[in-house]
C-alpha cells in the first residue's frame, strides 16, 4: 500500500509522562512512566489450558505475526516448567499462541502439550519453509528416550493448526545421541531458492549444529535432506542456543552465526554455494570474567544503528554487558578484539536475553535487555548521533522492576510493532519463575506516551532520499519513506543478499513531489511469504539511486 503525505507534513513528538506506574501482582511491579502493564497471563487463573503445576515458567516468546492472516496479531510461547521453582526433572513442555481481541486484550488460539517429560529449553520458530501460502510452527523437544526431536504444526486452508504434529524428525540420529534442539532459524541461507531449517542442539559433549531443508512439501511422508553439520570440535565448551543468518560482511553470501556460551565463543559459517558451507571465523574464550554468552531466543540482533547502509552487531551477553560489533569488509577477519564494550545494564550478571525494535515510535532504536533473577528489565535507546561503541551515545533506563516478593526470572522477550492494534508499540516479556500464586508467565508492557503536533513544514522536500524502514527489524511488515523534490517516475524494489529480484513495490509510476510511505507485507511477487534474513530495498528514479538495507526476524 503506498499512501503520499500531503505537504504540510507534521512531525510528532512524544508527551513525557514521569510518574512511574505500579500494579499488585505476586509483589509490585514498577513500570517506567511512558509505559504501562498492559497484560498478563496467570496461568492458575485458566487451569483447563495451564492444568499442571504448581510449577509455571516460559522460556520464550515470538510476537508481531498474522499466521491466520484476520488482521489480528499473535504471539507464540513456549513454557518450561522443568527450569521453574518446584519444576519436576524431567518436565513438560508446551507452545502456546495467542491473539489480539481488543485493546490490551489477547485471547488463547491453540496450544500443544508434549505427552513425555523431558528435558528443559525447547526451540521454537515459524515460518512457511516449503512455500505453500500455510504457515508452520517448529517446536524442538529435547527428548528423553526418543529421537523425534522436530515437531512441525502446518496450519491448514482455515488458518487452523492441528491438534498433534504434521510431522515429527529425527535428524538422522538415534535416541541415544540424545539431541536437544536448542535454538532454530528459518531461511534460504544458501540462495538456491529453497528455505532452510538451521537447528543447534546442545547436548553437553555433543554440541550441534544441522541445516536441513525439505525434500517437498510437508505431510506426515516428508523428508528431509542434511546439507550440513557442525560439531564439538568447533562449538563445544558451553551451550548453544542462539544462532542466525545474515549477511553481515555484505558479500551477497549469508552466514550463519553460532554463539557458544563458553566464556565468549563464537563460530561463523559462510554459505559458499549451494548447500556447501564453510567455517569463517571461531573466537574461543576470549573473555573469562562472568563467562558472557547470548540467550536471546534465538536471534543475533543485527541492525544497521548508523545509517550506512551496512549491518552491525548489538550483542547483550549474560555478563550483563552490552557489546558492539561494527560492520566488517569480510567476516573471516573478525576476531574478539572487534567487538566493544559498550557499557553495563545489569551489574549483578545474571542477564538472560535481549532485542531492539522502536518502543516509543521516535525512529531510533531501542534495546531491551533482562537482568534474569535480579528481576528488572533495562531499556537502552540509542540518541540517533554519535558513536554505537560510546555508552554516551544512549539513554540508560529501566523499563521493569519488580524486586521483592516472589522473584522473577525475565527471560527473553520481543518489541512488538503495536500488537492490540491501539497505536502503541510493546514489548512481550517472559517469566521463567511464576511458580507463585499470582505470578504471571507473560507480561506485555506497552508504550504510552501521546503525540502532539508541533510546528509544519511547509516547504517541499528539497531532496531526492530513501529513508530507513520501520520497524527494523520487521515481522511481517514494515514501512518504506521516501521523498521527491519534483515529479518524477519511481520504481522501488526489494532483492535478496544474492541480488535476486524479491518484490516491485512501485513500477515506473510517476508521482509528483511529496514525501511517500510503502508497506511491505514480506511477501515477493508471487505472493509467497519470504523468510527470515536480509534485505535490500531500492529506490530508483531520473534524479538517482538510493539502496538501504532491513532485516526480517521471525
Amino acid at each position: 500500500m503506498i499512501r503520499r503525505i500531503p505537504v504540510p507534513v507534521f512531525l510528532l513528538l512524544a508527551l513525557l509522562v514521569i510518574a512511574p506506574l505500579r500494579l499488585a501482582q505476586a509483589q509490585d511491579i514498577t513500570v517506567d512512566g511512558d509505559f504501562k502493564l498492559a497484560w498478563s497471563l496467570d496461568p492458575r487463573a485458566f487451569p483447563d489450558l495451564f492444568p499442571r503445576g504448581p510449577a509455571f515458567g516460559a522460556r520464550s516468546v515470538l510476537a508481531g505475526m498474522d499466521l491466520d492472516g484476520d488482521g489480528n496479531k499473535e504471539f507464540l510461547f513456549t513454557t518450561d516448567e522443568t527450569l521453574a521453582p518446584q519444576g519436576p526433572d524431567p518436565g513438560f513442555l508446551d507452545v502456546y499462541l495467542y491473539e489480539a481481541a481488543g485493546d490490551d486484550t489477547y485471547e488463547h488460539v491453540w496450544h500443544y502439550s508434549h505427552p513425555d517429560g523431558s528435558n528443559s529449553l525447547p526451540a521454537l520458530a515459524y515460518g512457511d519453509i516449503d512455500g505453500d501460502g500455510l504457515w508452520e510452527i517448529y517446536l524442538g523437544i529435547p527428548t528423553i528416550g526418543d529421537n523425534q526431536d522436530l515437531l512441525i504444526f502446518e496450519q491448514d486452508e482455515t488458518g487452523a493448526f492441528p491438534a498433534a504434529p504434521t510431522i515429527t524428525y529425527g535428524y538422522e540420529r538415534i535416541a541415544d545421541d540424545d539431541f536437544r534442539p536448542a535454538g532454530f532459524q528459518i531461511a534460504d541461507v544458501d540462495g538456491d531458492g529453497q528455505q532452510e531449517l538451521v537447528t543447534v542442539s546442545r547436548t553437553s559433549g555433543r554440541r550441534e549444529l544441522v541445516v536441513i531443508a525439505p525434500d517437498a512439501g510437508l505431510d506426515a511422508f516428508a523428508t528431509f535432506t542434511i546439507e550440513f553439520e557442525a560439531g564439538e570440535d568447533v562449538l563445544g565448551g558451553g551451550g548453544v542456543y542462539d544462532v542466525d543468518v545474515a549477511d553481515f560482511d555484505n558479500d551477497g553470501r549469508n552466514e550463519i552465526w553460532v554463539n557458544t556460551w563458553d566464556q565468549f565463543s563464537l563460530a561463523v559459517f559462510e554459505a559458499t554455494g549451494p548447500d556447501t558451507y564453510a567455517l569463517q571465523a571461531e573466537i574461543n574464550n576470549y573473555i573469562e570474567a562472568n563467562d558472557p554468552g547470548s540467550f536471546n531466543s534465538h536471534d543475533f540482533l543485527f541492525h544497521d544503528i548508523d545509517g550506512d547502509e551496512r549491518l552491525e552487531l548489538i550483542y547483550p551477553l549474560t555478563d550483563g554487558k552490552l557489546y558492539f560489533l561494527d560492520d566488517l569488509d569480510d567476516v573471516s577477519t573478525l576476531t574478539g578484539e572487534a567487538f566493544a564494550v559498550v557499557g553495563t545494564f545489569d551489574e549483578t550478571a545474571r542477564a538472560r536475553g535481549g532485542h531492539i525494535g522502536d518502543l516509543d515510535g521516535d525512529g531510533l532504536l531501542d534495546i531491551v535487555a533482562s537482568h534474569g533473577t535480579s528481576e528488572k528489565v533495562s531499556r537502552i535507546e540509542y540518541n540517533g548521533t554519535g558513536n554505537p561503541a560510546d555508552s554516551t551515545s544512549y539513554t540508560w533506563s529501566i523499563l521493569v522492576n519488580s524486586e521483592g516478593g516472589s522473584v522473577e526470572r525475565y527471560y527473553p522477550m520481543r518489541i512488538t510493532d503495536d500488537l492490540d492494534g491501539d497505536g502503541h508499540n510493546e514489548v512481550v516479556l517472559t517469566n521463567l519463575y511464576a511458580s507463585d500464586e499470582g505470578q504471571a508467565i507473560i507480561m506485555i508492557v506497552e508504550y504510552t506516551g501521546m503525540a502532539t503536533p508541533i510546528e509544519p513544514i511547509d516547504e517541499t522536500p528539497q531532496a531526492f532520499a530513501l529513508r530507513q524502514n520501520y520497524p527494523n527489524p520487521f515481522n511481517p511488515t514494515t514501512t518504506i519513506e521516501y521523498t521527491l523534490p519534483t515529479a518524477e517516475p519511481v520504481t522501488l524494489r526489494i532483492y535478496n543478499v544474492m541480488g535476486q529480484l524479491v518484490r516491485t513495490l512501485v513500477h515506473g509510476e510517476t508521482q509528483p513531489a511529496g514525501l511517500y510511505r510503502v508497506e511491505w507485507d514480506s511477501r515477493n511477487d508471487a505472493g509467497a511469504l519470504v523468510g527470515s534474513g536480509t534485505y535490500l530495498y531500492t529506490l530508483e528514479t531520473p534524479s538517482g539511486r538510493q539502496t538501504r538495507v532491513m532485516t526480517l526476524l521471525k
